[in-house]
């Protein structure tokens, strides 16, 4: 029941703050903003109090699902804690996301495409941190063709690669503070090195290993 106890306080929080302001918030809600912090998306406000509390709900629901599914179900065991704890993280950076859509509808300043570097800065350092502890499986992680083949190669992407996403995470809290015009010559690099390492690194692990 513990393990239950944030998400539901999350949820809760979330719906009651949503109910007792619905008629308050326009008819239309921002739902995505671009590199400059610029709404370019809007959707109903109906429309967005479900899209978001899904989100939500997907994301609590991972632990639960993925070790039923997964071809490799056995190796959850071995990092139970450090998913929920991950999942947990991930619940409650989309909570704050959450109340920062419902507020800034209210009329409060706030700048949410900025935050977004916060809050993505803050996911990136949590993953980083429990990364390394993720064993092979089809749905968490660095998963390529040589990390799923190779449990050692597995486990040294993933020491490397949670560095690397802690890392880049304090990159991205350090996005919010620098001028718009500059964070798109950081963030696009920062992505492209995010996705490209793990990948290539992982190849290289392989061939070492496999003396190819």
């Amino acid at each position: 029941m513990k393990k239950h106890l944030i998400a539901v306080l999350l949820f809760i929080i979330s719906i009651v703050l949503w109910s007792i302001n619905y008629q308050d918030l326009p008819a239309k809600l921002p739902v995505h903003w671009d590199i400059s912090g610029h709404v370019n998306n809007y959707d109903s406000k109906l429309q967005t109090f479900i899209e978001l509390h899904v989100i939500m709900l997907f994301v609590y629901l991972l632990p639960f699902i993925t070790p039923k599914i997964d071809p490799r179900k056995e190796n959850y065991k071995y990092f139970q804690r450090s998913f929920y704890l991950m999942t947990t993280g991930m619940l409650f950076l989309f909570f704050l996301i959450n109340l920062s859509v419902l507020y800034y509808g209210l009329g409060y300043n706030i700048q949410i495409g900025s935050l977004v570097f916060i809050f993505i800065g803050l996911l990136f350092i949590l993953l980083g941190n429990y990364l390394p502890h993720v064993r092979s499986n089809y749905f968490i992680g660095v998963r390529t063709p040589w990390t799923l083949s190779s449990e050692s190669v597995w486990r040294k992407t993933h020491r490397v690669s949670g560095r690397l996403f802690m890392l880049i995470g304090l990159c991205f809290l350090f996005l919010y503070f620098i001028p718009i015009a500059y964070k798109t010559y950081v963030f696009i690099p920062l992505i492209i090195l995010l996705v490209g390492f793990p990948i290539i690194y992982s190849y290289f692990i392989f061939k070492k290993e496999m003396k190819i």
